[in-house]
C-alpha cells in the first residue's frame, strides 16, 4: 500500500490529490475481493477495510479510511480483523464477505 500512495505521490501533479493508505488498501483489497468472488485469483491474505467493517468489530475510535496515513492503524485493524475471523474459524476474506453488508 505504501508503494502505491509514493507512486500516487510522485504523479500528483496528474491525479486530483495523492492517494493516501487507506484509499490505496480500498482499491487493491477491493478489486482482489471482487477477482477472488469471480473465480479469477485465490483467496487475498487481506480485505477492504472501512466504515462498515471497523463497525462490526466494534472499533472505537472508527477510523476514517479516507483518510488513513498510517501503515501501523491499517495493520492493527487487519490484526482486530484476524481476531474475529479466528474466532468463527474464517479467513480475514471469508470473514469480510459475512461481515460487509452494503446499506
Amino acid at each position: 500500500m505504501q508503494a502505491i500512495s509514493r507512486f500516487t505521490e510522485n504523479f500528483s501533479h496528474v491525479l486530483k490529490a495523492p492517494i493516501n493508505i487507506g484509499v490505496s488498501q480500498k482499491l487493491l483489497n477491493l478489486a482482489l475481493k471482487y477477482y477472488w468472488c469471480l473465480g479469477i485469483i485465490p483467496e487475498p491474505p487481506h480485505c477492504p477495510v472501512d466504515r462498515i467493517i471497523q463497525q462490526r468489530l466494534y472499533k472505537q475510535p472508527l477510523v476514517n479510511w479516507t483518510q488513513l496515513e498510517c501503515a501501523d492503524t491499517y495493520l492493527q485493524i487487519i490484526q482486530d480483523i484476524r481476531c474475529k475471523a479466528k474466532e468463527s474459524q474464517q479467513s480475514i476474506a471469508q470473514w469480510e464477505l459475512v461481515n460487509f453488508d452494503r446499506r
